[in-house]
């Protein structure tokens, strides 16, 4: 039910915010296969059962949970490694490796939490992602929903910036609900 999806989302937000409390760089996401809820107070690093991605900018758990954020804030001229990116690559190996879903024949859920609502180059990836699982013959096995805190705002409306870029950030949120008309399994659910 929606009201269960918004209660797994909260809690995976909440996991996210205390685990990556101490960046200042607000783009962390994770994502949890089967409702599987993780609870990163614990004060150690890392739990017995997770291990880090190769790249130090991930964690995951069980090949059921994973979390990342980037290092640091992207520069000018560096390459910008979104965090919902990241989770979406995994997600593409685990589909792409036949690890995920199990061949049960059953429904399966995945949660995808990102504090930032996706901006439009992020939209492109997930929609790579949902045509994935549709061509897998997949996509009527799983049902997916998006959790954001907070509409991604790529530049501050009347600067310069702004003035030059099309289309606004108040268009990528439709374009994201839009997704749910071609994709009956996905949902987009905006958490406070």
């Amino acid at each position: 039910s929606m009201h269960h999806d918004a209660l797994i989302l909260r809690a995976l937000s909440r996991s996210l915010a205390s685990r990556f409390a101490a960046s200042s760089w607000k783009t962390y996401a994770g994502v949890s296969l089967d409702r599987v809820t993780y609870d990163h107070d614990s004060r150690s690093s890392l739990p017995p059962h997770g291990r880090h991605l190769s790249d130090n900018m991930g964690l995951c758990v069980d090949d059921e949970f994973m979390a990342t954020c980037p290092r640091e804030p992207c520069t000018l001229g560096s390459r910008n490694a979104h965090a919902e990116k990241l989770i979406l690559n995994w997600l593409s190996s685990r589909v792409n490796i036949s690890k995920w879903p199990p061949a049960d024949g059953q429904m399966h859920t995945l949660h995808r939490f990102t504090f930032l609502s996706p901006c439009s180059g992020c939209i492109h990836f997930l929609e790579s992602f949902l045509r994935l699982l549709r061509e897998k013959g997949l996509m009527w096995r799983i049902r997916f929903v998006l959790g954001y805190s907070k509409e991604y705002t790529p530049w501050k409306p009347g600067t310069p910036l702004a003035q030059r870029k099309a289309p606004g950030p108040d268009e990528t949120i439709p374009w994201l609900s839009n997704l749910q008309t071609y994709y009956p399994n996905f949902r987009v659910i905006k958490i406070s």
